[in-house]
């Protein structure tokens, strides 16, 4: 076994909302945990436990009243002072909080007017609304959706954050669930969410899953758990997206996702040099065509809007490129579309690749450092003599390489299989297995998987992407893992692994 130590701190999300967000609140440079939460006597919370010395976080979390006005909020250094604010969303404008100054009064500061998209708030949950940064300063900004546009938020800190400019969006050409009214909710048999998440090295995953669920097997199991009521109402994120922001074209600027009824709506946005930087920050939002300091440059990519999208860098040329997946229960197809500097090769795709069973997991990992990434499948299927003499599900992974694309991207047949059982009576083994860490730090991607028993190991893959027989690291934890992600919570530059279970989460915390 590999001589790697974690600290382990257990958090019950229970009554959470939000899957707990890691990021410095008190400016001690050591990322605090931020949960949503919701209680039947309370109401809303925020909660925030401080990281303490020695990978330890506070027991008792700082409790934050949460506001009827409130309808969502984001994590943003807006403030002169150490540490990250909390930013308030209301339907008609967005305030600063710092969670170090006790209480509302003299602590609550206003920072733009926006007429927000959805007007009312949830008496249960809150929207998180994540930040990112717009134009290549290095200071994360914001984008609020709106009736029919979205608004950018650029923010210069020091209480400086204002609106440049909106982006007009037409309810005719999307034709998408992103502008259902509040009562049109769409139902839940037919809406998924997906979701991607990065590691510490920029690799990008994704999972198509039940947005009534924390787990993306939950669809899988509704028959085996038919007696389990479940309680969470649906998501804000279900039906008001924020627009998907990155760099498509690689201007350095963010482009703008959304996804419609039919396929995606890519929006480019290009530098206007003609609008003053101060001149746009000085423009009164009137509710008509915002001037902005970007062009707008869209186009459709139609795919068929029933079928999940996500992007990545699949053939290593530094742009990223779109991902179709159609899951079905006995067959599911991958579509890889390819970026040409912002263009993208729809009608026929780059590649489309054919797997048996229902697939819950896509990811692009380059196993070696600086080599091309492999494509991970993880699929669940039923053998057919099991259906109808018993439950029997197996988890399979399979690693699909390069060498022998020819004109596609990757193999026609995976390089490695591997095959195991479900445990269907525990259900202990849940977590699909993953590519996307480095526990080691030998320079090579490790198996991160889930045995039967429920413990979470790893297992080194070698030259020949065959994988090894004994696993380097072992963990079992309290609860059945259905996720994992990575974070560096402590700021040492090392890999800190969080196990989300059903209601609660597992942070290990990496030691030296």
């Amino acid at each position: 076994m590999a001589n790697l130590s974690y600290g382990v701190w257990v958090v019950d999300t229970s009554h959470a909302t939000h899957d707990p967000i890691f990021v410095d609140v008190d400016g001690d440079g050591l990322k605090d945990a931020v949960i949503p939460q919701y209680f039947r006597n309370s109401g809303r919370e925020l909660h925030i436990y401080l990281q303490e010395a020695n990978e330890r976080f506070s027991n008792s979390p700082l409790k934050i009243d949460i506001k009827t006005e409130a309808i969502g909020f984001a994590l943003m250094d807006v403030r002169d002072s150490p540490g990250t604010e909390i930013v308030w969303i209301t339907a008609d404008a967005i305030y600063s909080f710092s969670a170090n100054v006790q209480g509302y009064v003299g602590n609550l500061e206003h920072l733009a007017d926006w007429e927000l998209f959805i007007r009312h708030p949830d008496s249960k949950e809150l929207l998180y609304v994540e930040s990112v940064d717009m134009n290549n300063d290095g200071v994360p900004d914001l984008i609020l959706p709106g009736p029919g546009r979205y608004g950018i938020f650029l923010n210069s800190s020091g209480e400086n954050v204002g609106l440049m400019g909106s982006i007009a969006i037409s309810k005719s050409t999307t034709g998408t669930v992103n502008w259902l009214e509040p009562t049109s909710y769409p139902s839940r048999s037919r809406v998924t969410n997906t979701i991607a998440e990065v590691d510490q090295a920029g690799n990008l995953s994704l999972k198509e899953i039940d947005i009534f669920s924390r787990s993306q097997y939950q669809g899988l199991f509704r028959q085996i758990n038919r007696d389990e009521q479940r309680t969470r109402s649906i998501s804000y994120g279900s039906w008001q997206p924020g627009a998907i922001a990155r760099d498509f074209d690689g201007n350095g600027i963010v482009d703008l996702m959304l996804k419609t009824s039919t396929g995606i709506k890519l929006s480019h946005l290009k530098p206007d040099p003609s609008i003053a930087h101060d001149e746009a920050r000085n423009r009164v939002d009137d509710h008509s065509e915002t001037p902005s300091l970007f062009k707008l440059v869209s186009y459709e990519i139609p795919y068929g809007g029933q079928q999940a999208s996500a992007f990545d860098d699949f053939d290593g040329d530094g742009d990223l490129d779109i991902v179709v997946i159609n899951s079905g229960i006995t067959s599911s197809t991958v579509r890889l579309l390819t970026n040409d500097h912002g263009q993208f090769r729809v009608d026929p795709p780059s590649q489309v690749i054919r797997v048996n069973g229902t697939i819950v997991l896509v990811e692009f990992v380059a196993l070696h450092e600086g080599k091309r990434p492999y494509m991970l499948i993880n699929t669940v299927t039923t053998p057919l003599r099991k259906i109808l003499t018993e439950i029997e599900l197996h988890r399979n992974l399979l690693l699909f390489g390069f060498d022998e694309a020819g004109q596609g991207i990757f193999d026609r047949k995976p390089t490695m299989t591997s095959t195991q059982s479900i445990n269907i009576d525990s259900l202990r083994n849940l977590m699909p297995s993953t590519l996307r860490f480095d526990l080691d730090s030998d320079g090579v991607k490790d198996i991160l998987e889930c045995k039967s028993d429920g413990t979470v190991q790893a297992l080194r893959i070698d030259e020949s992407n065959s994988r090894a027989t004994q696993p380097f690291w072992q963990f079992t934890p309290e609860f059945a893992v259905f996720s994992t992600r990575s974070d560096d919570v402590n700021g040492d530059q090392e890999l800190d692994l969080v196990l989300e279970h059903s209601t609660a989460v597992t942070l290990l915390i990496s030691r030296p």
